[in-house]
């Protein structure tokens, strides 16, 4: 699923050469990869490591890459990655079976679809501040269902930077729902 999607996400980048194309790929995939190991050590949630190092082919390379993105697609826990844009470029099985909606509806969107009528907005502002920066940020926020059904997230976002350069944002998001219910009897 991933790496149909980076085809069509790469195949819109005319500008690049296909070699270039391949090289921008591999470097997302590590891109990606060191975010969500940082972003799911600071949720608790251990990931298997791997034993890829500076020689590695680059067929070790993608057979690596496979195992991480079918792991993340059979994960409890909801993957979304954006342009700097803040574009939807994927989304994992988790995202697409919590919120309702697959890959090929939000691809391109920003995350806003997901908002609805109680979203906080001081949660939005403060989301886009942060976003704004090139930030990341941490925060449980109610968002909605394809079908309308309300869901309580919280999210975590980093930012990945080549360099200087911001180009995606990935977020991890868990379902909050039963957890906030509980907080509010409280």
């Amino acid at each position: 699923m991933l790496f149909r999607s980076l085809e069509r996400f790469w195949g819109e980048h005319l500008w690049l050469a296909d070699k270039e194309k391949e090289t921008a790929k591999a470097q997302f995939v590590a891109d990606v990869w060191r975010a969500l190991v940082g972003i799911m050590a600071k949720a608790k949630i251990k990931l298997p490591g791997t034993m890829l190092t500076r020689s590695a082919s680059e067929a070790d390379i993608q057979s690596v890459a496979e195992q991480i993105w079918r792991l993340l697609d059979v994960m409890d826990v909801g993957l979304l990655v954006t342009d700097p844009m803040r574009r939807i470029i994927y989304v994992n099985a988790t995202f697409t079976r919590e919120s309702g909606y697959t890959l090929d509806e939000v691809q391109g969107h920003t995350c806003a679809v997901l908002q609805g009528p109680a979203t906080d907005p001081t949660d939005i502002e403060v989301m886009r501040r942060a976003l704004d920066r090139g930030e990341g940020f941490s925060r449980v926020v109610l968002n909605y269902r394809k079908d309308g059904r309300p869901i309580h997230y919280r999210v975590r976002v980093q930012p990945l930077y080549e360099g200087t350069i911001l180009r995606y944002f990935v977020g991890v998001q868990e379902d909050y729902s039963e957890t906030y219910a509980a907080l509010e009897r409280l």
